[in-house]
């Protein structure tokens, strides 16, 4: 009968235990308790808790965007830390932001805000100009907008049409210099940032040709 007693007990100890775990990994739970680090500025654990709801949850955007909103106020956060000493960052240091502005861009990426992700991406390149990753990102995103037929929704839509047309002119200049130094691996990148603000752009569908042609010569 004692036996019988302490399995009993056993058995709901277990459950309760078993209820609670349920409970605390709940994504409305989670995603709240995600949201109240934020709120704290605890963007560490906030991140770790939408991890678990996106791990449970990959397609729920609510806690894409939450994702997103973290990254970029642990951007801003790194940014002010880093700030006061611009040439003193160590590798260590630039290799943890590339991570944390390409975990956003992906996460903006997933929650259909491509403009957004394009830009986070292209923020990888001031540390590491050729970096794989990021390259790759950007191609996919801008996949992405044309299989929707959305480029000139996203790309030139009100408050980005100015600063499209200012990143066409750097991107232009930019891509001239790369030809003239022979990185065409890096200028056939740059002009394809301008055929994607612009896909009618004369001049970048020229140094594209250029840029084909010297490629085919070289293989």
């Amino acid at each position: 009968m004692k036996k019988t007693i302490s399995l009993g007990v056993v058995f709901m100890m277990v459950g309760c235990q078993t209820v609670s775990r349920q409970r605390a990994a709940d994504p409305v739970e989670l995603r709240q308790q995600a949201q109240d680090a934020m709120r704290q500025g605890e963007y560490f654990k906030a991140r770790k808790l939408t991890e678990q709801v996106l791990r449970q949850s990959p397609q729920e955007e609510e806690a894409s965007k939450l994702m997103a909103s973290i990254l970029e106020r642990e951007i801003a956060q790194q940014k002010e830390a880093f700030e006061e000493r611009p040439f003193e960052k160590s590798q260590a240091e630039s290799e943890e932001e590339i991570k944390t502005l390409l975990e956003r861009s992906r996460e903006m990426f997933r929650a259909k805000q491509y403009e957004e992700a394009m830009v986070t991406a292209e923020k990888v390149f001031a540390y590491d100009a050729e970096n794989r990753q990021a390259s790759e990102l950007v191609d996919e995103i801008r996949k992405q907008v044309f299989a929707e037929g959305k480029q000139n929704e996203v790309f030139l839509k009100g408050m980005y049409r100015d600063e499209a047309r200012e990143r066409i002119v750097r991107y232009r200049k930019k891509a001239g210099q790369l030809m003239d130094s022979g990185q065409w691996g890096a200028a056939k990148l740059t002009v394809e940032k301008i055929l994607l603000l612009a896909p009618g752009d004369k001049d970048a569908t020229r140094q594209y040709e250029q840029i084909k042609q010297r490629e085919a010569l070289n293989s």
